[in-house]
């Protein structure tokens, strides 16, 4: 049954549980060719709720919660959250859903995971879109907040404390370091998955055990479109430049005045450069 609580209502979850026992909470809609969209650090599916019903018209576009996240599962040990153990996990996702090959859109961190399967199960992969995407020379952590966060040990209580004086609290603080101003619902969202119990660490934890430079982006030689927005703040698009200018097969649309977020912010700018790009395909 669709959950009238969320900011992106009405909308139907389903579950899937992976032969690990793992259970991920996942929305789909639409038929065609299939876009996996991955969120980042942190986020859930619903994210990606304002390009995917733009798209749904013509392509399955299925949208997961990575285990620790939304309504999936909570590890029972946070040594499992690498960019490795999300791509192992998003394979058996896939396979429990019976795609073979799809289109794997990557959100920021989610890029890299789009990265580590494409390159280690390559048959199952038809082209990468990055939004705002992390490559390898994405220098982290370089905010102070960040650094605050993430090393020094006070993040989960810090989060916890502000958390309960309501989403507005975040919101400048979001926007300068993401650029750009943030949708409300997208607002909301992040807001709410602070209280989802566990993912304040899963999220603490692989942000700080993460190092872009490890990143498997060289080994992947499928087409790659990257969307990535002028004002981001988060990634800065020299980030996508360096990517671009390293990998043959990469498309690097640059995207005028658009921040972190640019699925959420600017849904139709994307839709037609994802459009325009997946036409160019040749579909099976």
């Amino acid at each position: 049954m669709p959950d009238s609580s969320h900011p992106f209502s009405p909308i139907a979850f389903a579950h899937c549980e992976l032969p690990s026992g793992q259970s991920l909470r996942f929305i789909e809609m639409g038929a065609g060719l299939p876009m996996v969209f991955i969120h980042g650090l942190p986020g859930q599916a619903t994210d990606f709720l304002p390009i995917m019903r733009r798209l749904n018209g013509d392509f399955r576009c299925i949208a997961y919660d990575r285990v620790g996240y939304g309504g999936s599962h909570r590890s029972s040990s946070l040594d499992d959250r690498t960019v490795d153990d999300n791509a192992r996990e998003l394979i058996a996702f896939l396979d429990q859903l019976g795609i073979d090959g799809c289109v794997l859109v990557g959100w920021s961190f989610g890029a890299h995971i789009a990265f580590d399967l494409a390159a280690t199960h390559p048959d199952r992969v038809r082209a990468l879109i990055l939004l705002g995407g992390a490559g390898p020379a994405f220098d982290w952590p370089t905010a102070l907040m960040d650094k605050i966060l993430f090393r020094s040990g006070f993040g989960t209580a810090l989060l916890k404390t502000l958390r309960r004086f309501g989403r507005g609290v975040f919101r400048s603080s979001l926007e300068d370091a993401y650029g750009g101003k943030m949708p409300n619902a997208l607002l909301q969202s992040f807001h709410e998955s602070l209280f989802v119990p566990g993912m304040i660490e899963t999220w603490l934890h692989e942000g700080r055990t993460w190092d872009p430079s490890t990143s498997k982006a060289s080994d992947v030689e499928h087409p790659m479109l990257m969307l990535h927005g002028d004002a981001d703040t988060r990634v800065p698009i020299e980030v996508a430049e360096v990517l671009a200018a390293r990998t043959k097969q990469a498309q690097l649309e640059t995207l005028k005045d658009v921040g972190h977020w640019p699925f959420a912010s600017h849904p139709d700018l994307v839709e037609e450069k994802c459009r325009a790009f997946l036409s160019a395909l040749d579909h099976p």
